[in-house]
Protein backbone atom coordinates (compact mmCIF):
# COMPACT_ATOMS: atom_id res chain seq x y z
CA UNK A 1 0.00 0.00 0.00
CA UNK A 2 1.41 3.45 -0.77
CA UNK A 3 2.42 5.54 1.91
CA UNK A 4 -0.21 8.28 -0.06
CA UNK A 5 -3.18 5.44 0.10
CA UNK A 6 -2.27 5.03 4.26
CA UNK A 7 -2.28 8.43 4.82
CA UNK A 8 -5.70 9.13 3.00
CA UNK A 9 -7.29 5.89 4.73
CA UNK A 10 -6.15 7.34 8.56
CA UNK A 11 -3.57 4.43 8.79
CA UNK A 12 -0.08 5.33 10.02
CA UNK A 13 1.88 6.46 7.39
CA UNK A 14 4.99 4.01 8.04
CA UNK A 15 5.30 2.60 4.46
CA UNK A 16 5.92 -1.31 3.39
CA UNK A 17 9.76 -0.23 2.01
CA UNK A 18 10.61 1.82 5.93
CA UNK A 19 9.66 -1.47 7.66
CA UNK A 20 11.18 -3.75 5.32
CA UNK A 21 14.18 -1.72 5.88
CA UNK A 22 13.81 -0.95 9.47
CA UNK A 23 12.86 -4.66 10.16
CA UNK A 24 16.63 -5.34 9.39
CA UNK A 25 18.62 -2.96 11.57
CA UNK A 26 17.49 -4.46 14.56
CA UNK A 27 21.28 -6.51 14.75
CA UNK A 28 22.99 -3.37 13.71
CA UNK A 29 23.50 -1.30 16.60
CA UNK A 30 24.94 1.85 14.86
CA UNK A 31 21.36 1.93 12.65
CA UNK A 32 19.10 1.11 15.57
CA UNK A 33 18.59 5.09 16.54
CA UNK A 34 16.70 4.86 12.84
CA UNK A 35 13.51 3.40 15.05
CA UNK A 36 13.20 6.39 16.75
CA UNK A 37 11.61 8.02 13.77
CA UNK A 38 8.48 7.53 11.08
CA UNK A 39 7.59 8.77 8.03
CA UNK A 40 4.60 11.24 7.79
CA UNK A 41 3.23 12.85 4.74
CA UNK A 42 2.24 16.05 4.84
CA UNK A 43 -0.14 18.10 3.20
CA UNK A 44 1.76 18.28 -0.44
CA UNK A 45 2.10 14.79 -0.23
CA UNK A 46 5.66 14.77 0.75
CA UNK A 47 7.18 12.48 3.10
CA UNK A 48 8.68 13.56 6.15
CA UNK A 49 11.13 11.36 8.56
CA UNK A 50 10.59 12.76 11.82
CA UNK A 51 10.74 11.26 15.83
CA UNK A 52 8.38 9.60 17.24
CA UNK A 53 6.28 11.45 19.74
CA UNK A 54 6.15 10.87 23.38
CA UNK A 55 5.22 14.26 24.28
CA UNK A 56 4.01 14.60 27.58
CA UNK A 57 2.57 17.33 29.63
CA UNK A 58 2.36 18.36 33.50
CA UNK A 59 0.64 20.61 35.39
CA UNK A 60 1.43 22.13 39.09
CA UNK A 61 -2.18 22.20 40.03
CA UNK A 62 -5.32 20.66 39.32
CA UNK A 63 -7.70 23.10 40.45
CA UNK A 64 -7.81 27.33 40.62
CA UNK A 65 -10.18 29.59 42.86
CA UNK A 66 -12.18 31.80 40.75
CA UNK A 67 -12.29 34.27 44.05
CA UNK A 68 -9.05 34.63 44.91
CA UNK A 69 -7.36 33.27 40.98
CA UNK A 70 -3.87 32.05 40.36
CA UNK A 71 -1.40 30.13 38.31
CA UNK A 72 -1.23 26.44 36.46
CA UNK A 73 2.21 26.35 35.35
CA UNK A 74 2.61 24.16 32.86
CA UNK A 75 5.81 21.80 31.90
CA UNK A 76 5.84 20.55 28.29
CA UNK A 77 8.27 17.47 27.64
CA UNK A 78 8.60 16.78 23.49
CA UNK A 79 11.81 15.12 24.00
CA UNK A 80 15.11 15.58 22.64
CA UNK A 81 14.31 14.63 19.26
CA UNK A 82 12.02 17.79 18.76
CA UNK A 83 14.68 20.65 20.53
CA UNK A 84 14.42 23.66 18.32
CA UNK A 85 10.69 22.71 16.76
CA UNK A 86 7.99 25.69 17.71
CA UNK A 87 4.87 24.71 20.32
CA UNK A 88 1.76 25.50 20.60
CA UNK A 89 -0.83 25.60 23.67
CA UNK A 90 -4.55 24.63 22.98
CA UNK A 91 -7.32 24.38 25.36
CA UNK A 92 -10.93 23.44 25.33
CA UNK A 93 -13.95 24.43 27.53
CA UNK A 94 -15.87 21.60 25.91
CA UNK A 95 -13.98 18.19 26.65
CA UNK A 96 -11.58 15.87 24.99
CA UNK A 97 -14.23 14.08 22.69
CA UNK A 98 -14.18 14.30 19.90
CA UNK A 99 -10.74 14.74 19.61
CA UNK A 100 -9.26 16.54 16.39
CA UNK A 101 -6.81 14.76 14.26
CA UNK A 102 -4.46 15.70 11.69
CA UNK A 103 -2.98 13.05 9.93
CA UNK A 104 -2.30 10.62 11.90
CA UNK A 105 -1.93 13.07 14.73
CA UNK A 106 -4.52 13.04 17.18
CA UNK A 107 -4.96 15.96 19.58
CA UNK A 108 -7.68 15.33 22.41
CA UNK A 109 -9.21 18.47 22.66
CA UNK A 110 -12.69 19.57 21.09
CA UNK A 111 -12.59 22.59 18.87
CA UNK A 112 -14.56 25.26 20.68
CA UNK A 113 -14.36 29.12 21.24
CA UNK A 114 -11.43 29.18 23.85
CA UNK A 115 -10.04 26.78 21.70
CA UNK A 116 -10.19 29.24 18.57
CA UNK A 117 -9.61 32.35 21.63
CA UNK A 118 -6.00 30.49 22.15
CA UNK A 119 -4.83 29.72 18.61
CA UNK A 120 -5.54 33.05 17.33
CA UNK A 121 -4.39 34.98 20.46
CA UNK A 122 -1.23 32.84 21.80
CA UNK A 123 0.35 34.17 25.20
CA UNK A 124 -2.97 35.67 26.19
CA UNK A 125 -4.61 33.84 28.60
CA UNK A 126 -1.76 31.16 28.24
CA UNK A 127 1.39 33.08 28.39
CA UNK A 128 4.06 31.22 27.10
CA UNK A 129 1.48 29.19 25.01
CA UNK A 130 3.77 29.64 21.68
CA UNK A 131 7.78 29.32 21.37
CA UNK A 132 10.38 27.25 20.52
CA UNK A 133 11.27 24.23 22.40
CA UNK A 134 14.25 24.36 24.25
CA UNK A 135 17.54 22.01 23.53
CA UNK A 136 15.70 19.00 25.70
CA UNK A 137 13.06 20.04 23.50
CA UNK A 138 10.96 21.37 26.68
CA UNK A 139 9.25 24.67 27.68
CA UNK A 140 6.81 25.93 29.93
CA UNK A 141 3.62 28.16 29.79
CA UNK A 142 1.46 29.73 32.72
CA UNK A 143 -2.58 29.43 33.04
CA UNK A 144 -3.01 32.89 34.39
CA UNK A 145 -6.62 33.41 36.60
CA UNK A 146 -7.26 37.12 37.40
CA UNK A 147 -8.85 37.29 40.66
CA UNK A 148 -12.47 37.19 38.61
CA UNK A 149 -14.83 40.58 37.87
CA UNK A 150 -16.42 38.68 36.15
CA UNK A 151 -18.46 35.79 36.36
CA UNK A 152 -17.00 32.23 35.74
CA UNK A 153 -18.84 29.63 36.47
CA UNK A 154 -17.85 27.75 39.60
CA UNK A 155 -16.94 24.09 38.40
CA UNK A 156 -16.06 24.67 35.02
CA UNK A 157 -13.36 22.43 33.74
CA UNK A 158 -10.74 23.94 31.49
CA UNK A 159 -8.49 21.35 29.29
CA UNK A 160 -5.02 21.83 27.55
CA UNK A 161 -2.34 20.02 25.65
CA UNK A 162 0.54 21.05 23.29
CA UNK A 163 1.26 20.20 19.46
CA UNK A 164 4.65 20.39 18.14
CA UNK A 165 5.40 21.93 14.38
CA UNK A 166 7.60 23.93 12.45
CA UNK A 167 6.79 27.42 11.13
CA UNK A 168 6.50 27.17 7.16
CA UNK A 169 5.69 23.36 7.16
CA UNK A 170 2.55 22.12 6.89
CA UNK A 171 1.91 19.71 9.01
CA UNK A 172 1.89 18.62 12.75
CA UNK A 173 4.54 16.17 14.15
CA UNK A 174 3.37 15.54 17.65
CA UNK A 175 0.77 16.13 20.33
CA UNK A 176 0.85 16.01 24.10
CA UNK A 177 -1.75 14.31 26.50
CA UNK A 178 -4.35 16.37 27.94
CA UNK A 179 -4.81 18.26 31.50
CA UNK A 180 -7.77 19.71 33.19
CA UNK A 181 -7.92 22.28 35.71
CA UNK A 182 -11.01 22.78 37.63
CA UNK A 183 -12.10 26.59 38.02
CA UNK A 184 -13.26 26.24 41.55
Amino acid sequence: VSEQCRALAGMPTRGYHQERILGGLSANPKLLDLAKFETLMDREGFSRAVPRSNCRLEVDVVALSVATGGIQTMQLDAGSDFAGYNYLVLGSLSGTKPAQHFGRIRLALVRDTYFTFLFTNPNTLVQGSIGILDDRGRAVARFVLPRSSLEVPVGLQVQHAFVVFRIGQPMLYAASNTVSLLLR
